[in-house]
């Protein structure tokens, strides 16, 4: 052969020995057989062995059985056409260690004849790590490429909140440039007033390791406010400290929007079945006592057929005058809040003279109020207004009815009216049973009744029907109770100083 495997430490190696010996790459020699014949000191470190160990021996002791045949294969490919060349450079090969590892090697076959004999050599070298490498960096091209061009913005951030990395998808949702944003503050340019709070709550969070999920209302570059789903995790160096956080963004402000708008619409469907259920509570109750007044009181006129009998006809058919008047009532204003609610009322603005016409009101309205009631009324100021004449004249038709309803017999109502300048002031005052507390939060709803008002017929539309009129009319609306003390309800509208009359669809 052409190398002396053993050592001799008494005679002077050779040149080829020498580099044989020290050579950085594992070399091993096989005859035509398969057995090794001599293998070089870096091949035998590189598979745990001692020399004795693999001298002599098969060489499929050091191939992996599962790849042996592969490795067969090649090897006889390589001796039908036995030219030096490389075998592994695109191809996967595998070597045995003594410990069981199996190692990924290059190897590069060689051969000789040495006394008639024919000899292979394969230089091998452990490609384990460089193929590594080559994968993670494959790999890691591979992600940032997925990530730069996700359709979800992601940020990374330092441990000082700093911007380090970000994605073109999350420069599009926030309106900057990536060159605008790194190395800066991502708390400082999207975030403020009360998200700060919460967004240091959060990055705290992730300095102590948690991940979490969060909606965040962030400002984008024309100060747009936009809603975020922010999932957030620390981010780790390769010794596991935490270097910063990163996190991945989603613009769901559109989805935000229906989500408010679909619970808007679960809201209003509530609130109506709830209406529906007042409404056919009410109607049951209201509607049965002037109903059944009609038909008692039909029935008895039917009855009364002498010429005596005159009178108890005549005053049966006002019981029946009085209960159409109060379904008639009820049925306008279930008409006027649907008038309402549809936008339907028109506002018409003309000059007339409000002491005057509370003056005709109240006569008007003498007859229909409690027995030995007495209605006070005091006007201070100009006169002459501009108004709606017929809605304000409703709103004092409801409250002056109210004031005698909820009040007894004998006593006190009062109406003042104060003109100055541009400012007028309605205010109706009763001396009745009063509203609690934890009604008047309430008393503008449609078919709301106080607790102390159940033996009192009444639909609760009045004070939702006032009110809207109120405001239609450019007024506001307040109100004074004490539970047994009486009631006073204020009304301040702006007098307009151009005298003209004026259509409006609300």
């Amino acid at each position: 052969m052409i190398f002396q495997c053993e050592t001799n430490n008494t005679r002077t190696l050779s040149p080829f020995e020498v580099i044989f010996q020290n050579a950085s790459i594992g070399i091993v020699a096989v005859d035509k057989k398969g057995f090794i014949q001599c293998i070089n000191p870096f091949l035998l470190k590189m598979l745990g062995y001692e020399m004795c160990e693999l001298m002599m021996e098969p060489l499929e002791k050091i191939i992996p059985d599962k790849y042996y045949l592969q490795y067969r294969k090649h090897i006889k490919l390589y001796s039908n056409n036995p030219i030096n060349r490389t075998l592994g450079a695109k191809l996967e090969i595998f070597a045995l260690k003594k410990n069981g590892e199996e190692i990924l090697v290059e190897i590069s076959l060689s051969n000789f004849n040495s006394n008639n004999e024919k000899y292979s050599v394969a230089f091998v070298n452990d490609i384990s790590e460089k193929k590594l490498n080559e994968i993670l960096i494959e790999k890691e091209e591979k992600y940032r490429n997925i990530i730069f061009n996700l359709n979800i913005g992601l940020l990374e951030v330092d441990t000082s909140g700093l911007i380090t990395f970000a994605n073109q998808k999350f420069a599009e949702m926030s309106g900057y440039s990536l060159n605008e944003i790194i190395g800066k503050k991502a708390d400082e340019i999207f975030i403020s007033g009360d998200q700060n709070y919460l967004m240091k709550s959060k990055s705290d969070l992730k300095m102590e390791g948690i991940s979490d999920i969060s909606h965040i209302q962030a400002k984008n570059k024309n100060g747009e406010l936009r809603w975020w789903l922010i999932s957030g995790a620390p981010n780790y160096d390769n010794q596991g400290n935490i270097i910063g956080s990163v996190g991945i963004h989603l613009d769901i402000t559109d989805q935000k929007n229906k989500e408010d708008q679909l619970y808007e619409n679960l809201k209003k469907e509530k609130e109506l079945n709830g209406l529906k259920s007042r409404f056919v509570s009410m109607a049951s109750h209201e509607f049965r006592t002037p109903l059944s007044t009609i038909l008692s009181s039909s029935y008895l006129i039917e009855k009364y057929t002498n010429t005596e009998d005159q009178i108890k006809r005549q005053l049966h058919l006002k019981h029946i005058v009085s209960s159409v008047n109060i379904l008639t009532g009820i049925l306008n204003d279930l008409l006027n809040v649907g008038k309402i609610e549809e936008g339907k009322i028109q506002l018409r603005n003309t000059e007339f003279d409000i002491e005057e016409m509370i003056i005709l009101l109240i006569n008007q309205m003498s007859n229909g109020i409690k027995k030995r009631q007495k209605i006070f009324y005091n006007h201070v100021g100009p006169s002459k207004i501009l108004l709606d004449e017929n809605l304000l004249k409703h709103i004092l038709m409801n409250l002056i009815s109210n004031a005698s309803k909820f009040s007894t017999e004998g006593s006190f109502i009062e109406i003042n009216t104060i003109s100055k300048s541009n400012k007028i002031t309605v205010s109706i005052k009763d001396y009745g049973i009063g509203i609690s507390k934890s009604d008047q939060k309430h008393l503008t709803e449609t078919f709301f009744r106080g607790g102390n008002v159940d033996h009192i017929q009444g639909t609760g539309l009045g004070l939702h029907i006032v009110t809207e009129y109120t405001h239609l009319m450019g007024g506001k609306i307040t109100w004074k109770s004490t539970i047994n003390k009486g009631t006073e309800f204020i009304l301040t509208f702006t007098n307009k100083n151009n005298i003209h009359e004026k259509n409006l669809t609300n």
